[in-house]
């Protein structure tokens, strides 16, 4: 069973343990396995992304956990991995370094993880190495000794598999008695003897100057990292270069070349001594040959894309299809738990409680299903080694955008939400392809969109929703192809960088792990919809209702005294061509906002109508939108126009440019406007 979380112990001090490996190393899953749905986003100082933290409570002890992107090695190349890096190296702010590094280590691909292995000992930080994946090691018939190798190393080695809980509590022990004893590997690269005696020349600088230069940082201003750089003066960085430039290492070329040779003849003698040939047994494992048969098929030359497209055709289907049931109880509900309000709290009192946070809330609610069996769906194809494959097969279409396959995961990301996607551009190494993808991410509709793509296609689109819904993803997959080719060729020119993926081995997805995604993405979604959209659909609610006209009387008899009637007058002549009526153009306005409030801004507006108390959802919106060219053309504008505050304020902190951030809020405004106007006039 995995170690419990509790948040009892915010309040206190605890040890930080940072958790880091390669991509595809089964570290995330064994983050989301060790902390459950107790997990946050964390905000240090100094650091421009967005990290998940949680706490973990095993054995009598608490921890809190951070789960590190994935790099290869300490040698960064995309922002990705230089701000895991850093964190490593320098720490975090005030948090400073962290207290245990947790490496997570895929056992199938020991050879590839110890290079980082060799970097994190020379840091000098207490280290574990988690030995996930032990159970495919195993069933391959690998062999690997856990105990020669941490007798090897100096660290402890805990065989584990992350997506069983397989090994947490050994895992948890071991690292708790590290932290006690504060331990440390006794570990090193051995290097040449003229290599080793200018580590110690620059190690001595440090002293002279006051400073302590650690055996990893030395080693990291001979090789010129610029995590090692940094921090140091120039007379210090004058002096080592002098001792560089005064002497080569003994095996001739440069320091950087012998101290990788180094590493590697040490990785080498170290898989010698601790790991043999296979055990008896086929030389190709079942599951070997299952992942090579499935590859033939999904990744085919021809076949390979018209099956990805058929995969995301049916899980929107079962999106709208399954989700239909949910929403309608919710809504159901919604509507029970206004009325009791209304009678029980008469007055204004009732009025802002029942037509304005219950009613806009649950306008929000009832898509919590819809959304919930979209984020499940695209993380079953992520879980189980698919969605790699889908990069690889979209590569070649990535490059007709100037970008390459890797560019199509955080735009893939997209689709639950733009903002962790565009986080995710960080793991592109050039300038030019990380704007590029942010400029063309907004497309790719997040679930916050969904909420109105579900409420207008079950009112217009019953019996083909999820063709509508299938058909406007891909809208907005066609729209950044089309814009990626004009950028590339226009405004941001330039070479795509290499592409090099790795396709882990197909595996079932864990019920561990699909559940605490729920349980996350349900509680993030709470979450935005809690104080601050409440207090948007309050505003919204006083908007519509003041100042009130004499008497009392429907939404749709409120004079133009009413500051929304107001707001919606003001831009009616901007979207009346596109066939929207004034709640229409009301809502888009708040979906400058967040997107899911263009659900709650009609929700508050038919609670104030009358005659909308007497109707169902559906009966609202066909009697408040003209006809099925308005409909389609609303979901088109939606689609594609600027996205949320968050989204723009992520793409300035990414893109560091306030221009790229106008110009990507005008840009995209402008061509949904034409899109829906194009799209109105073809259907009236």
């Amino acid at each position: 069973m995995p170690p419990q979380s509790n948040h009892s112990s915010l309040t206190i001090p605890l040890p930080l343990i940072a958790l880091t490996g390669n991509p595809n190393s089964g570290k995330t899953t064994l983050f989301n396995s060790l902390t459950g749905s107790n997990q946050k986003v964390a905000n240090y100082s100094g650091v421009t992304v967005e990290l998940r933290e949680g706490l973990v409570r095993s054995n009598g002890s608490q921890f809190r956990v951070i789960d590190l992107p994935g790099l290869y090695s300490l040698s960064a190349v995309s922002p990705d991995e230089e701000i895991a890096r850093d964190l490593i190296v320098h720490g975090m702010g005030a948090e400073g370094r962290p207290d245990l590094i947790v490496q997570v280590v895929d056992g199938g691909r020991l050879e590839r993880s110890l290079l980082l292995t060799m970097q994190l000992l020379e840091q000098e930080l207490p280290l574990v190495i988690a030995l996930n994946m032990y159970d495919e090691v195993q069933r391959r018939g690998l062999l690997i000794d856990p105990m020669r190798l941490e007798a090897r190393l100096g660290v402890p080695v805990i065989p584990t598999v992350g997506s069983k809980g397989i090994g947490f509590n050994e895992l948890m022990k071991a690292v708790q008695r590290v932290i006690n004893e504060k331990r440390q590997s006794f570990f090193h690269v051995k290097f040449d003897p003229a290599t080793e005696e200018l580590l110690e020349k620059v190690a001595a600088l440090g002293n002279g100057s006051g400073t302590t230069i650690s055996r990893g940082i030395a080693i990291g201003l001979v090789t010129k990292e610029p995590s090692a750089v940094r921090g140091y003066g120039k007379e210090i960085l004058t002096k080592i270069s002098a001792l560089i430039e005064d002497g080569e290492p003994d095996l001739g070329g440069s320091w950087t070349a012998a101290i990788t040779h180094a590493r590697f003849r040490s990785i080498s003698e170290i898989l010698t001594e601790t790991s043999g040939p296979r055990t008896a047994g086929p030389a190709v494992s079942n599951k070997d040959e299952l992942t090579g048969k499935l590859d033939r098929i999904f990744i085919h030359r021809v076949w390979g894309i018209p099956i990805f497209l058929a995969i995301l055709f049916a899980l929107f289907q079962v999106t709208f299809s399954v989700g239909a049931y949910p929403m309608d109880w919710i809504d159901a509900g919604i509507g029970w738990l206004g009325d009791v309000v209304k009678v029980n709290i008469p007055g204004l009192m009732g009025s802002v409680i029942a037509d304005g946070f219950i009613a806009g809330i649950g306008m929000i609610l009832v898509f919590l299903p819809n959304i919930l069996i979209l984020m499940m769906g695209i993380h079953l194809l992520e879980d189980s080694g698919y969605m790699a494959r889908a990069a690889f097969l979209m590569d070649r279409l990535m490059r007709t955008m100037g970008l390459h396959g890797r560019a199509f995961i955080p735009m893939l990301m997209g689709f639950g939400c733009n903002v962790p996607a565009m986080m995710g551009v960080r793991v592109l190494e050039s300038k030019r392809d990380r704007v590029l993808t942010l400029l063309l991410t907004p497309f790719m509709s997040c679930s916050a969109r969904l909420p109105v793509y579900v409420m207008i296609t079950a009112a217009f689109f019953p019996r083909n929703g999820g063709l509508v819904i299938f058909g406007l993803y891909t809208l907005g997959t066609l729209a950044a192809i089309g814009f990626g080719k004009l950028f590339s060729k226009t405004i941001l020119r330039g070479q795509t960088a290499p592409f090099m993926l790795e396709l882990p081995p197909y595996r079932w997805p864990t019920s561990r792990t699909t559940i605490n995604l729920l349980k996350f993405t349900t509680k993030t979604f709470l979450r935005r919809i809690g104080w601050f959209t409440a207090s948007i659909i309050i505003v919204i609610w006083f908007l519509s209702n003041f100042p009130r006209p004499e008497g009392t009387g429907a939404y749709s008899t409120y004079s133009k005294q009413t500051y929304i009637y107001q707001m919606g007058y003001f831009v009616e002549p901007v979207f009346k061509p596109l066939g929207f009526t004034l709640p229409m153009d009301i809502s888009l306005l708040s979906g400058f906002v967040a997107k899911e409030v263009v659900v709650a801004t009609m929700g508050v507006m038919f609670a104030g109508d009358s005659e909308a108390t007497k109707e169902t959802l559906v009966e609202q919106l066909r009697r408040q939108i003209p006809g099925t060219a308005s409909a389609m053309a609303f979901l088109v504008f939606v689609l594609l126009y600027t996205p949320c505050i968050t989204t723009i304020v992520t793409i300035q902190r990414e893109a560091k440019k306030w221009y790229w951030t106008t110009f990507s809020i005008v840009y995209q405004t402008i061509f949904a406007w034409l899109a829906a106007f194009l799209t109105y006039r073809l259907m009236v």
